[in-house]
């Protein structure tokens, strides 16, 4: 029976409440919000707000799931993406990029040349969002 609230069943839930994801934003408003969003979702949520922090997080931690901003300081979303897909500790986690900026297909190359699997924009509605996330942490056979 589907929750009222989140409309997810309990199997569902217990699922996501399994799920960690690593969010590495510099802005502190949307950071706050995507987190207490996916939190709300049964996602557990740690936070970085530099790509260097974002870095040292992903590798100290098992995360299922890592979305980052592009344009970090101190160490950008192109060059974490590239760090993490070369280690084989860290390359079967999946990796959503988000920008700010109008979405060109030479950005949006160039992050999956570096290893993310989605790229997106920061504007996308919430629930889209949730979707993009629940297809990326989804068993693949």
């Amino acid at each position: 029976m589907a929750s009222r609230l989140t409309g997810r069943t309990v199997g569902e839930y217990a699922v996501a409440m399994a799920q960690r994801i690593l969010l590495i934003e510099d802005s502190d408003d949307f950071r706050q919000i995507v987190s207490h969003y996916l939190g709300t979702h049964g996602y557990s949520v740690t936070t970085a707000e530099n790509g260097r922090d974002g870095l040292a997080k992903a590798r100290a931690e098992a995360f299922d799931l890592i979305i980052t901003d592009l344009m970090l300081p101190i160490l950008g979303g192109y060059e974490i993406c590239t760090l993490l897909k070369q280690d084989s500790r860290y390359s079967s986690v999946p990796i959503l990029v988000l920008t700010a900026s109008k979405l060109q297909p030479k950005d949006r190359d160039l992050a999956v040349e570096c290893g993310a699997n989605d790229f997106c924009p920061k504007s996308l509605e919430p629930q889209a969002l949730l979707e993009k996330v629940r297809e990326l942490l989804a068993p693949h056979d």
